[in-house]
């Protein structure tokens, strides 16, 4: 390891900035789309952080302009609204599942009447300024929601 670091072109990180960090009971920021955000651990490649929609609400539309996400669902179901381009897609979550999203997609997510969407969500890369890595859409799964059921999309929240 020490080795692949200095071929990096800097010096291999002490251990005792990769010690464990417990899950914060409070969240340490509201995401741009409303969700909380509590931060677990950050390298520059990656960042990993445990997200909660609370239950019955609806995150705000945004799309990612400098990262892209790996999320898992730890617990609770709910939708989640992907566009790019002329494509789109709606696909109800339940624990046990992961969702990609790549650059430049847009996305909202909601949560079950009656439970917390818990997303583990890994960012890549990490480090960037959240302002400049987020932009707020003005539309996004309200907007589909006759559309969604003249496809006859069964939402995990219905």
């Amino acid at each position: 390891m020490r080795r692949l670091a200095e071929l990096k072109g800097r010096p291999p990180v002490p251990l005792t900035a990769a010690a464990p960090r417990s899950l914060s009971t409070e969240y340490d920021y509201l995401a741009p789309d409303k969700s909380e955000i509590r931060l677990l651990m950050q390298v520059e490649e990656a960042g990993l952080a445990h997200c909660v929609l609370p239950g019955g609400k609806v995150s705000l539309p945004v799309r990612h302009r400098t990262v892209e996400e790996l999320w898992y669902v730890l617990d609770g179901s709910g939708d989640i609204w992907r566009a790019r381009g002329d494509e789109e897609r709606v696909d109800s979550v339940f624990a046990g599942d992961s969702v990609w999203i790549p650059v430049g997609v847009c996305f909202q997510f909601r949560a079950a009447k009656d439970e917390d969407l818990k997303v583990l969500i890994t960012t890549m890369p990490a480090g960037r300024d959240r302002r400049k890595r987020c932009q707020l859409l003005a539309s996004g799964l309200q907007r589909h929601e006759d559309t969604l059921n003249a496809l006859g999309h069964t939402s995990a929240i219905r």
